[in-house]
């Protein structure tokens, strides 16, 4: 019974801890959302910029003349960039999307919070109640 009891109360107190590491995390969220936000952002920029350079690439291998043999080397590289930032911006993306989903679960977790404080509570009041009793 000494076990029960000593087990419940290092529950109740770490409840506080739990509690204050859960509204931590929410409080997060928003400044997580923007930085992956401003991730995407910079992300279509150099998209952009990627797509520019390809674009004066034919006009370049032109007028180059000499430097017709670098040219296939420099779009495959390009090629490669803009496959990278196509990964980069689904990840960020992904990590867009599990936002709301992290947000809930630390929304539930201090919501539960009460109700097993209560719990733990109830059940530490009775097992104090039948050991002095």
């Amino acid at each position: 019974m000494k076990g029960v009891y000593e087990r419940l109360d290092g529950e109740i107190e770490r409840m506080p801890r739990e509690y204050e590491r859960l509204a931590r995390g929410l409080e997060r969220m928003p400044s997580e959302y923007e930085r992956l936000d401003g991730g995407i952002e910079r992300m279509n920029r150099s998209y952009e910029r990627l797509a520019e350079d390809i674009e004066r690439i034919p006009p370049e291998y032109e007028r180059l003349g000499g430097g017709i043999e670098r040219m296939p080397h420099k779009y495959e590289r390009l090629a490669r960039n803009i496959e990278r930032m196509n990964w980069s911006y689904e990840r960020l993306a992904e990590d867009i999307e599990r936002i709301p989903t992290k947000y809930e679960h630390l929304a539930e977790g201090i919501e539960r919070m009460p109700h097993k404080y209560e719990r733990l509570s109830s059940y530490y009041d009775q097992i104090s109640n039948r050991k002095s009793g």
